[in-house]
């Protein structure tokens, strides 16, 4: 088989130079019949040829074909089989292969015709219409490495990403994440187009909205459009968006002291993204993010909280499960039916009479949130409890121990406010909440030592 340039070499001797066919056989070296089809072929007739001889890597040709087969039966397209993996997979198996990758990764295309069974095809987005998705990231919070999520909305029609990062996935974040950029924007999408995930779909032959998903849809008064199982290509803009955002918002790896505040230097940060020209049109991302503010819906005058109610049964201790993290409630609801209000941030505890009983922060990471100011009359009746406990040293807890029990009240609240000095600031001034065993401590301080508490009380 000739190569291009023997066969412009013939055709310039040819039409250029006016040699006969049996000359320029004999100087191209091939025989007369080769020279004369090449001569006198115009140049439009020229096509690209392949060669019909067998190619290197069709000695393994079923080892590939497994792998391809592994490829298209994976749950997930994180962990196919690269070209680059396939081929370092044959040299562990056959030693030092005589063909290259390149070779191999034409192998795969040509011959065994490896490629998407579908043809995707560009799509035009109305102004207001949204699509959601989740992303992977990782954060250092409170000084240690962690793994956290990042909401992605995106609007097709603009480009626009708008995210929050998220401590997790689950339901409470996924809806606080929304109200939040709902409030943000100014406004409700019209259409918003989801995946499968646990939070927002019922697993069932039909994938129906879940139950507290869909109340939020009508609140808001949205559309939800959904994807087809394992049909992330449905959503593409937002599945680009997720890797966007990571890219350039989340990189490197961010310090979270507070989320809240986080996300709304994020949020901030994502009008950034916003430069230069929509691909595929001729106008800028601003003016059509113009087009998409216009198009939202009103957010409604009614405000939506994002929590979920349940009723859970404490041990002999007082201390409740919630997600397999363990919070205290108090001494007086140990081994009871509580009340449990769990936002995405909060966690809020009552009694049976939905009397407000304690506060916490919502436990993502580590074994859970243990408050001891709820705890008061147990110390006053066992002040041992009080070093056990860690709440005092060993000497503290033998001078409430001398002391009746009347006297030990101011003593142990003195303590258990040294201890816990913060979090008597959260329910203060973040809830307005604060323990009922603390109301006239904490108009007296915080530093007052056990023996200036007993000075006091006297």
């Amino acid at each position: 088989m000739l190569t291009e340039q023997q066969i412009r070499k013939i055709k310039a001797m040819r039409n250029v130079d006016g040699l006969s066919v049996n000359k320029i056989a004999k100087r191209i070296g091939v025989s007369y019949a080769t020279a004369r089809k090449y001569a006198l072929l115009s140049t439009g007739d020229t096509v690209p040829r392949y060669s019909d001889r067998k190619r290197k890597p069709e000695e393994h040709r079923e080892i590939i074909e497994s792998f391809i087969r592994y490829n298209k039966e994976a749950e997930t397209g994180k962990q196919w089989l690269t070209i680059e993996r396939m081929y370092s997979l044959l040299e562990d198996r056959h030693g030092v292969l005589n063909y290259t990758a390149r070779t191999l990764q034409r192998y795969v295309k040509d011959v065994l015709k490896y490629k998407q069974d579908i043809a995707f095809v560009p799509l035009q987005h109305d102004a207001g219409c949204a699509q959601i998705d989740f992303g992977t990231d990782y954060a250092y919070i409170c000084g240690e490495h962690r793994e956290i999520k990042h909401l992605v909305v995106n609007f097709p029609h603009s480009g626009r990403n708008v995210t929050v990062a998220l401590p997790s996935e689950n339901r409470e974040c996924l809806l606080w994440g929304l109200v939040r950029i709902f409030k943000y924007i100014g406004g409700v999408p019209r259409v918003i187009r989801i995946d499968n995930a646990s939070t927002m779909v019922d697993r069932g032959k039909e994938y129906p909205l879940n139950e507290v998903f869909e109340k939020f849809s009508v609140h808001y008064g949205f559309k939800v459009e959904r994807c087809n199982p394992a049909s992330g290509h449905e959503k593409g803009c937002v599945e680009r968006g997720v890797d966007t955002t990571r890219k350039s918002l989340l990189s490197p790896i961010p310090v979270i002291d507070d989320f809240e505040q986080f996300n709304d230097r994020l949020l901030r940060n994502s009008e950034r993204l916003m430069k230069g020209k929509r691909y595929g049109t001729e106008q800028s991302k601003k003016e059509l993010w113009n087009d998409d503010l216009s198009a939202l819906k009103p957010i409604p005058a009614l405000e939506y909280h994002p929590i979920r109610w349940e009723v859970r049964h404490t041990d002999k201790s007082g201390i409740v499960s919630v997600d397999t993290h363990r919070y205290s409630t108090s001494s007086m609801t140990a081994n009871t039916l509580v009340h449990v209000k769990i936002g995405a941030f909060d966690i809020e505890i009552y009694d049976r009479g939905m009397k407000f009983v304690v506060f916490h922060k919502r436990c993502y990471y580590g074994t859970g949130s243990i408050d001891l100011t709820t705890y008061e009359d147990s110390f006053v009746r066992s002040p041992k409890a009080l070093y056990g406990s860690g709440v005092a040293t060993e000497e503290e807890a033998k001078e409430v121990a001398s002391v009746s029990k009347d006297e030990r009240k101011p003593l142990v609240r003195a303590l258990l406010m040294k201890k816990y000095r913060n979090r008597v600031t959260e329910y203060t001034v973040e809830n307005g909440h604060y323990n009922k065993a603390f109301q006239g401590v904490v108009r007296r301080g915080y530093d007052m030592s056990a023996s200036e508490a007993k000075q006091r009380s006297t």
